[in-house]
C-alpha cells in the first residue's frame, strides 16, 4: 500500500510541474501550443516506459491523458487543475487495478 501516495500525490505533482508547468510553458512560447503539446506528450509517454513494456496498448490512453492535461493547462492558465485531474485519473486506475486482482 506504500505506492498510493506516490501514485496519487507525488507522481502527479512532479510530472505536472515538469511537463505541463515548465516544459509546456517554455516550449509553447517558442513553438506554439500544438507543437509544444505534441513534444511534451511524447516525452510524457516515454517516461511511462515501465507500463508500456508490459502493455504496449497503454500508449493510447497515456497519450490521450497527456493531451487532455495540456489542454487543461492552457485553458486554466494554471497547473493546479492538471495536477488534480492527473491525481484523480491515477486514483481511479489504482482502484480498478485493486478491484480486478
Amino acid at each position: 500500500m506504500f505506492f498510493w501516495p506516490v501514485l496519487v500525490v507525488i507522481a502527479p505533482v512532479l510530472e505536472e510541474l515538469l511537463f505541463r508547468g515548465i516544459l509546456l510553458g517554455a516550449l509553447s512560447q517558442k513553438t506554439g501550443a500544438a507543437i509544444a503539446t505534441t513534444i511534451v506528450t511524447l516525452l510524457f509517454v516515454a517516461t511511462h516506459f515501465q507500463v508500456l513494456i508490459s502493455y504496449l496498448p497503454a500508449v493510447a490512453p497515456i497519450a490521450f491523458v497527456g493531451v487532455v492535461l495540456a489542454l487543461f493547462r492552457f485553458r486554466t492558465r494554471a497547473v493546479g487543475p492538471a495536477i488534480v485531474l492527473h491525481s484523480t485519473y491515477n486514483a481511479v486506475l489504482g482502484i480498478a487495478a485493486v478491484m480486478t486482482t
